[in-house]
């Protein structure tokens, strides 16, 4: 582990929120595409150039996509 990824307060409810919004708690696809996306997340202690950061608005987004 090259670098440590910390979830925010924020970022927790955002994830919950989607859980939420995706049905993942009664759809398999989307509970497997759920945890692909925190897996993702959390595998940028090792990669983390993986992702590019984008500016959107003028604020710098970073961009998150589940790996296949």
């Amino acid at each position: 582990m090259a670098y440590l990824v910390k979830i925010t307060s924020r970022a927790e409810r955002d994830l919950a929120g989607l859980y939420e919004e995706i049905n993942a708690e009664h759809s398999d696809a989307a509970l497997k595409w759920y945890r692909g996306l925190k897996e993702t997340i959390l595998s940028l202690d090792e990669q983390p150039n993986r992702c590019p950061v984008v500016r959107k608005m003028g604020v710098i987004t970073p961009v998150v996509r589940p790996q296949a």
